[in-house]
């Protein structure tokens, strides 16, 4: 928010409608930056994104991995060519996309660069085999959340695609996941259709329900 957490006290503290929220959350009306923090991770953790046309399609099938060639019934057949090759070897995108999350646990390098630029979770650490590493973001929603990318050097789910189709580098710290057994850079090499394909299951993520909720409209209009 471009402020020091005591300044942000401040300021609240002198907008006349806080005071009486932190009565009704907390008992007072008093606002500090403890309360301030539970107060932002307990709406965050509200926005909870389950409506998308693929958890329509997901309520088809039992619980656990998908089998080979599932069918959404709801999907077009681009969106279930898309989801196949995601979901298959052919996309390899489960190893850090494959939860219902679409997420992964652990940081990962995913040959942006040749070399270090920015060094990330390795300089959180102080341990360069963690250069140029990142938190895996979820896909859900994705259409919705350009640019992409930590540095945001990509403004279309196109060009993400064609990252993994024919961009990634051999950066010393390359996630194994995009690795061939020789130890080059795993490319996917999409033709021109199965690339429209993954980026329109892509957009099968998004929960239009959520994103129009009234609950997460702007409180001030």
């Amino acid at each position: 928010m471009g402020m020091t957490l005591p300044a942000l006290e401040t300021k609240l503290r002198g907008l006349a409608y806080y005071p009486s929220l932190f009565q009704k959350a907390f008992g007072d009306n008093n606002i500090t930056s403890d309360r301030i923090s539970k107060a932002l991770a307990q709406f965050v953790r509200s926005i909870v994104s389950f409506q998308s046309k693929y958890d329509a399609g997901r309520g088809n099938f039992p619980a656990g991995p998908l089998p080979p060639g599932s069918i959404f019934p709801n999907f077009t057949p681009q969106e279930n060519q898309g989801m196949n090759i995601f979901l298959g070897p052919q996309g390899g995108c489960v190893p850090c996309h494959g939860t219902e999350t679409f997420t992964a646990p652990q940081e990962k390098n995913n040959g942006l660069d040749l070399t270090t630029i920015d060094r990330g979770f390795g300089a959180v650490v102080n341990n360069t085999a963690l250069d140029a590493t990142f938190k895996v973001g979820s896909l859900r929603n994705i259409e919705l959340t350009t640019p992409y990318m930590h540095d945001g050097r990509f403004s279309s789910l196109d060009q993400v695609v064609e990252h993994y189709s024919s961009g990634v580098k051999a950066h010393p710290n390359l996630s194994p996941q995009l690795r061939l057994p020789n130890g080059q850079p795993r490319l996917a090499n999409f033709t021109v259709q199965e690339k429209a394909a993954l980026v329109a299951f892509l957009r099968t993520l998004t929960d239009q329900n959520m994103i129009t909720d009234v609950k997460y409209s702007n409180p001030f209009k």
